[in-house]
């Protein structure tokens, strides 16, 4: 594991790239601001769901003059289909989230699809968080790299 009192370019591959596979599973909280955090497993790495839940929705698309068969890749589905599995296998939880009024949002996969929809740049922002491998290390390296 890392020590915490080195600097970034002492760190050994292993301090820069190794991650706590729980966590990918289990998630981290990624703050959105002082309020709004979202747990958010790894799209990827140890954390399988996200790949599953993915092949199985896109796989009657895949056939024989499917849209996603060669260059006739139909970017919406696709997109669409993405936020689906995002909401059902990375979003754990969330906390802070409010509706238009400001009354509490609580957290299901169903409300996480339909945010993703509504709001395209918070699907994009949570997407990076989930993808970003330096969320799920072992010792906890940001502040010294900038993130």
């Amino acid at each position: 594991m890392a020590d915490k009192t080195k600097k970034f370019d002492d760190m050994s591959i292993w301090d820069l790239f190794e991650t706590d596979m729980n966590k990918e599973v289990e998630g981290f909280w990624h703050k959105v601001n002082k309020k709004i955090k979202v747990k958010l497993a790894r799209a990827g790495g140890a954390n399988l769901s996200f790949t599953k839940a993915m092949e199985e929705k896109t796989r009657e698309h895949r056939k024989r003059g499917g849209a996603f068969e060669g260059d006739n890749v139909d970017v919406e589905l696709a997109t669409d289909l993405m936020k689906q599995s995002f909401a059902e296998t990375i979003i754990l939880d969330w906390k802070g989230f409010t509706k238009k009024d400001g009354k509490p949002l609580a957290y299901s996969p169903k409300v996480a699809y339909e945010l993703m929809v509504s709001l395209p740049d918070l699907f994009n922002e949570l997407r990076d968080a989930a993808g970003a491998a330096a969320n799920y290390r072992i010792e906890d390296i940001q502040d010294d790299v900038g993130n």
